[in-house]
This record gives C-alpha cells, sequence and structure tokens, in this order.
C-alpha cells in the first residue's frame, strides 16, 4: 500500500542499532577480561601462565554476563552514560569473582590457581573495562547520534512543550486526529509513531482520553501533557476504586529510613 503523498515522515529506527551496541558492549567487555587474565598470566607465568588465566576467564565470565545482564550493564542508561555502565559493569565482575573464589575456595580446588593471577588479573581487567567503556561512546554516537531513543512531542492544540531532542510534529499540518471510529486517521498516526520511542502529546483537555486510548494500542511509551500536574506539584500518581489520584505529599520517613539517615 503506497502511502499518502503528504504522510508524516518517519525518524530512522533505532531500536536495531541500540541492539548493534549492546552486543558491542558485550564483545568489547569479554574482550577486555580476556586481555586482563590472559596479559597478566602470561607476564607472571609465561604459556602455562595464559593457560591457567584462559580457564579462570572462562570460569568468571557466565557469572559476570549473568550479573551483567541482571545489573544494567546493558541498557539503555548504561549507552546514554559510559561511566555509569562502566561502574556496573566493574561491579558485576566484582560480584563474578567473589562467587569464583567462593566456589574455588568451596571445593578445596584454590591450590590449582594462583592468587596472585587471579587478583592481578581482576584488577587489570577492571581497568581495562573502564578504558573500553570510554572509547566505545564514539562507537555510540556513531550508530545512535546524539541520542538513543527517538522521542516525539505531538502539538494538537496544547500548550507548546520544549524537550531536548524531541522531535516536534504539527498535528493539525500534517492530519493527525485522535478519531477512535476512522482507519484512516488511526494508520496515519500509527505511521507517524512506527519508529517513536516516546511520545508526548500536548492536546486540549477534551482530547486527552482520545490520545490516551490511542497511544496504549501504540506500543509505544507514550505521556499526555496535564498542565494540572505542575500547578498541584504532584509526585505520582495511581488509581483507585476507579478514581485517578495525584500524590501532592508525602508524609514522614519511616523509621528505617531515618535510621539510615542519621547514620550516614
Amino acid at each position: 500500500m503506497t502511502a499518502p503523498a503528504d504522510a508524516p515522515v518517519q525518524a530512522r529506527s533505532l531500536e536495531r542499532r541500540r541492539l548493534q551496541c549492546y552486543l558491542a558492549l558485550i564483545v568489547a567487555d569479554l574482550g577486555s577480561l580476556f586481555v586482563g587474565f590472559g596479559f597478566t598470566g602470561f607476564l607472571y607465568l609465561g604459556t602455562a601462565g595464559f593457560v591457567q588465566a584462559s580457564v579462570l576467564w572462562q570460569l568468571v565470565i557466565p557469572v559476570f554476563l549473568t550479573v551483567a545482564l541482571y545489573n544494567g550493564s546493558y541498557s539503555m542508561a548504561a549507552l546514554l552514560a559510559a561511566r555509569d555502565g562502566a561502574l556496573r559493569a566493574i561491579a558485576a565482575l566484582a560480584i563474578s569473582s567473589a562467587v569464583v573464589v567462593f566456589i574455588a575456595f568451596y571445593t578445596k580446588s584454590t591450590q590449582e590457581f594462583s592468587r596472585f593471577l587471579f587478583a592481578a588479573g581482576s584488577l587489570l581487567s577492571v581497568a581495562l573495562l573502564l578504558w573500553m567503556r570510554l572509547q566505545m561512546r564514539s562507537f555510540v554516537r556513531w550508530r545512535c547520534g546524539t541520542r538513543i531513543i527517538n522521542e516525539v512531542v505531538i502539538e494538537d492544540g496544547g500548550p507548546p512543550v520544549a524537550i531536548h531532542g524531541a522531535r516536534r510534529i504539527d498535528a493539525a499540518a500534517l492530519g493527525l486526529r485522535p478519531r477512535l471510529d476512522d482507519p484512516d486517521a488511526l494508520n496515519r498516526i500509527g505511521m507517524a509513531l512506527h519508529t517513536v520511542d516516546r511520545v508526548v502529546i500536548s492536546c486540549r483537555p477534551e482530547r486527552r482520553v482520545a490520545w490516551a486510548m490511542i497511544l496504549r494500542g501504540a506500543n509505544v511509551a507514550g505521556e499526555v501533557l496535564d498542565e494540572t500536574v505542575a500547578e498541584l506539584g504532584a509526585h505520582g500518581a495511581r488509581i483507585a476504586g476507579g478514581h485517578g489520584l495525584l500524590r501532592v505529599s508525602v508524609g514522614p520517613l519511616g523509621l528505617r529510613s531515618r535510621v539510615m539517615k542519621r547514620l550516614f
């Protein structure tokens, strides 16, 4: 089906590019660990040390990947902030190293491995992880640009919204109408949001419900502008008994939180 001549211009999809960046980070991390352990082993014991370091690397990698995937070492936050991603990866390495040491001690196999090699290899791997993550920033920018998500602001009669890096769409100019009973209107909105990761709708109050229903079915993170939230200084929202509630104040800290605050 040929799109209309005045169809909305779609931005390039970044989902596959983000996946490429995640895979590149995994390869870079594994390479850093391999070089860290392998180089240390070769310097310390020559070929025999390199072989021993390779065994240690194979023991660390499964645990490292499990922890790294769980703690967000390969996430949007890690792509946005290289230092944050590096710290998460280093934390994953520290946990995996502790697990390997515990297993080796529990199975009484610590004598089969050089403790100095393991400690020095881990420290060198930490330095290489940090350096490699910082170098990967240029690769992420090359694949995804300055922003790793496609964010769009659709202006449909509401107040203007300025979001850094977001693409602005004039709903009236492109014929985007939140008509739930109009397949053509829904198709045009779907085309406009096809490659979008996050969308903000600025519209008149009477159109918010229609836009909200459309966004729920668009497979996209969506937000509808409501100036009441800013006026009330709301901190969150929830639904209770069929009513929407905005949290405008918070109570005192709990006992545990107060103790932690006093201690630290």
